[in-house]
């Protein structure tokens, strides 16, 4: 599954449009499961998903106004059809933001924010755990989940102009994590980096 994570990070980081990116996360898991019925997939509201999300990190980043060191996890297990969430939000002044690595999030006291929905991935999440996709439902919850919430969270921090400097780290609760990007002098740069 490494050349499928290195894929997803690699579009994350350089496509900058996720309604874009859609088919091309799906493409990545089908090249490993071609018989299976894609076309069932339903499309993401990016719209949505990006207007919610811009909320969530405005609100949760202003109350964390000191923090450099941002921690995004994913929860591939709460969502509870759609009334639960998959994504925590965790902050910290105890990062290099120059360092570009995510090792800080493991060591750093962090404090904890909100949790938020990313609702198009309890759609794709609905789809691929029917037992039809039995075997594609560890390689699915990895490209969908880190893929999707990576383009979603950029283009959002692309959004912002806040005057402070931020390294959020996005990936799995408890699992890998990467460098999102660097936010810095009104900009954000996607780094996708482990």
């Amino acid at each position: 599954m490494i050349d499928q994570i290195n894929q997803t990070l690699a579009l994350v980081k350089d496509t900058t449009d996720a309604n874009a990116m859609w088919p091309h996360l799906i493409d990545i898991c089908r090249r490993v499961h071609p018989d299976l019925p894609w076309h069932e997939m339903p499309s993401p509201e990016v719209q949505l998903d990006l207007h919610e999300g811009w909320l969530w990190l405005q609100n949760d980043l202003s109350e964390h106004d000191e923090a450099v060191g941002i921690y995004l996890g994913l929860d591939t297990l709460n969502m509870q059809g759609g009334r639960g969430t998959n994504i925590e939000f965790g902050a910290t002044s105890e990062c290099d933001p120059n360092s570009g690595r995510p090792d800080w999030a493991w060591d750093a006291a962090l404090h904890y924010g909100s949790r938020h929905l990313i609702k198009g991935l309890v759609g794709m999440r609905a789809c691929y755990s029917r037992p039809a996709w039995r075997e594609s439902l560890e390689l699915c919850d990895y490209v969908f989940f880190l893929g999707y919430s990576g383009m979603i969270l950029a283009e959002v921090f692309e959004s912002f102009t806040l005057p402070r400097t931020l390294m959020p780290v996005w990936g799995f609760h408890d699992g890998d994590l990467f460098t999102l990007g660097r936010y810095q002098s009104g900009e954000f740069t996607r780094l996708c980096a482990g």
